[in-house]
């Protein structure tokens, strides 16, 4: 049994409780708040300090309705009675106590007890996020939260305050929290991000049914969830693609929430007749399109396909999730553009990175070992996360505790991907520090996007 709400809690105390029961990891924990019982030496506290006590006896109940426990010094009644119900939701759908509950009482009980959504949305940051507006739209789907979860990963070993400060928020708002998982690699800053070994943390710590990789930095309609979900149920054999409206305009930064019209209709931008210029192109659809917006699969189909590949290719800025679209079609599956929903992005600094490492690309920032795999008709990875492989071979199962997260990560030589070695590798090629590689890479890009749009205008 634990308790909240004692007379010097605040939040800070209330949270080392919740994350004392949590690692106890017990078969049942049951949660209270403070209650000034008659005949406590609480309530002899209360009627001297002249604090509120319930005025029925339902109201010394800990579940009824009118329920009303202590204040603290910090805190409202209010506040500790949703921070305790709250922690009943936490608790008893951690990962690690499902873990051990389907070990224990098998998997159709955790199934029970801890009823999965049907959607995870995994968001990757590399330190490198100003703003953190995506859970504000998140926050505002036409679908109730329920049904997804929101995973976000950071590659380095920043704790966003602003991450922070939405929880507290949402905590005393008795609201669910902007995101359901927060995962911090700690991974070493000499390192180059590596988006695709993020990609596989999300995947490995989700336990949706379907799981998204969504551009973190995106705006979102309030149909942006329903969507998916209404694609999947429609047909479930599909690897599903967003487009992206992109609004060059500076005057959406620092990000102030532009309105969809704003962004469809003011400055620069690719909206064409009521949706994204690519979408009204079918020949060149790989350099119109933003392949790397939004991109959906079933997760047991991600996982049948070993995952993102975490081939030293795809470290750094040459990357995306269409590397697992193009397998995952290899493997039988049909890549789909949704017709009616996209996702938003307006301009911020530093949209290429800084001081990147740039893969093998085909001169448009398209990645030439993805390429390679959609024309052989490869179907597993060049180089497979080690816990993804467990999965896909069934030597473990998808409801496992931090153990599975941690072997992802474990044991391995990342020396291929320090920023010394890279830039050593990158002078023998010639291709960078040169000045001459990345501008004259960029006008290739920007000419095949202008040319491509060129041809959708003159069709319209």
């Amino acid at each position: 049994n634990f308790i909240f709400g004692l007379p010097e809690d605040d939040l800070s105390s209330m949270q080392a409780t919740l994350d004392l029961a949590v690692e106890l990891n017990c078969e049942f924990a049951n949660f209270y708040v403070a209650m000034a019982y008659p005949g406590s030496q609480l309530y002899d506290d209360a009627l001297r300090k002249d604090w509120t006590l319930p005025e029925t006896w339902n109201g010394y109940s800990q579940h009824a309705l009118d329920t009303l426990p202590l204040p603290t010094k910090y805190l409202s009644a209010a506040e500790v009675l949703r921070f305790r119900d709250d922690a009943f939701q936490i608790y008893f759908k951690n990962r690690n106590y499902l873990t051990m509950i389907s070990r224990k009482f098998g998997p159709e009980t955790a199934a029970h007890i801890g009823t999965a959504p049907e959607l995870s949305i995994v968001l990757l940051d590399w330190s490198c996020r100003e703003s953190f507006h995506i859970f504000d739209y998140l926050s505002s789907q036409a679908v109730d939260r329920s049904k997804f979860e929101i995973l976000w990963v950071e590659y380095y070993e920043r704790r966003a305050k602003e991450i922070e400060a939405a929880i507290r928020k949402s905590q005393l708002a008795g609201e669910r929290p902007p995101v359901d998982k927060w995962i911090v690699l700690d991974m070493p800053r000499n390192l180059y991000y590596h988006k695709h070994l993020m990609y596989n943390v999300g995947i490995i710590a989700s336990t949706g049914k379907i799981v998204t990789f969504c551009d973190s930095d995106a705006i979102l309609s309030k149909n942006f969830v329903t969507s998916i979900l209404d694609s999947f149920h429609k047909d479930p054999n599909i690897v599903l693609h967003m487009d992206q409206v992109r609004n060059r305009d500076k005057k959406y930064y620092p990000f102030n929430y532009p309105s969809l019209e704003d962004i469809t209709t003011t400055g620069k931008n690719n909206f064409i007749d009521g949706k994204p210029a690519g979408l009204w192109d079918e020949e060149a659809i790989i350099h119109t399109r933003n392949y790397g917006a939004c991109m959906s699969a079933l997760w047991e189909d991600v996982i049948a396909s070993g995952g993102a590949d975490e081939h030293v290719d795809y470290l750094g800025y040459i990357c995306g999730p269409y590397e697992m679209t193009w397998r995952l079609v290899n493997a039988g599956k049909k890549e789909v553009w949704h017709e009616s929903e996209w996702t938003y992005h307006v301009w911020h600094p530093g949209q290429l990175g800084d001081r990147n490492y740039f893969g093998p690309h085909d001169g448009s920032h398209m990645s030439s070992t993805a390429l390679a795999a959609r024309q052989s008709g490869r179907v597993l990875p060049l180089l497979e996360n080690p816990a993804v492989k467990e999965l896909r071979l069934g030597r473990t199962s998808r409801t496992l505790d931090e153990e599975l997260l941690q072997r992802a990560l474990l044991d391995r030589d990342f020396t291929e991907w320090t920023v010394s070695k890279m830039r050593l590798d990158m002078i023998k090629l010639g291709k960078v520090l040169s000045r001459k590689f990345l501008p004259r890479s960029m006008k290739t890009y920007v000419r095949s996007r202008f040319e491509a749009l060129g041809r959708i205008r003159s069709r319209q």
